[in-house]
């Protein structure tokens, strides 16, 4: 069940903050359809942000804040420890 944050602000700054940063990203696309990709927030819109992946088939996602908001998006660290590591939503 999706569940909403405090509001759009938050997934703002949550997006602001993991900028830059290597990344797996958890996308639930409705219907329990998930993509995990691999790659870095690469730029900030005002209603939406990129997401420049590592896979060959799909070089820029755009996804919106309410994505995050609605924790249809969810991020994870990538490095060396990945099992051990904790989601970042």
């Amino acid at each position: 069940m999706r569940e909403a944050t405090n509001n759009i602000s938050v997934a703002v700054e949550r997006v602001k903050n993991l900028k830059g940063i290597d990344l797996k990203l958890l996308i639930n696309r409705g219907r329990n359809r998930f993509i995990r990709v691999d790659g870095v927030i690469e730029d900030l819109y005002p209603n939406v942000f990129t997401v420049k992946t590592e896979d060959a088939h799909t070089k820029i996602l755009t996804l919106t804040y309410a994505d995050v908001m609605m924790k249809n998006v969810r991020f994870f660290p990538r490095g060396k420890n990945e099992k051990e590591s904790k989601p970042k939503t």
